[in-house]
């Protein structure tokens, strides 16, 4: 999976970022929201953020940068028909962000982390 940086500035300009590796840009974007969720120092509502910059750091894509809308990210999400080779991608998204229980084998993912 690619390396890359999300980032977004916040009402007052200040700009929050991580580097995670995801498996395209809507995966970034809903990594790096949960990411930002557990940190002390950033924690944005995520009603507020309406858009992040996904900037891949290395990796055979053909972009280097693009802007990802919460629109554009619900919508890839809740895409479940897509047959896009995401569908394990998009259901444990939602499951780190609250959205469906966890099944078994996400929970044995996680406590072998």
């Amino acid at each position: 999976m690619p390396n890359c940086r999300v980032y977004f500035r916040d009402s007052q300009g200040i700009e929050h970022g991580v580097y995670l590796d995801a498996a395209n840009r809507y995966h970034a974007f809903g990594l790096a929201m949960k990411q930002m969720q557990n940190c002390s120092w950033s924690n944005p509502d995520y009603r507020n953020v309406e858009k992040m910059r996904v900037q891949l750091l290395d990796g055979p894509a053909k972009w280097r940068s693009v802007q990802v809308t919460r629109e554009q990210f619900e919508a890839w999400l809740a895409n479940d028909k897509a047959q896009d080779g995401c569908e394990r991608v998009r259901s444990c998204l939602k499951m780190l962000l609250g959205r469906i229980p966890p099944d078994r084998d996400f929970v044995k993912g996680i406590k072998a982390r």
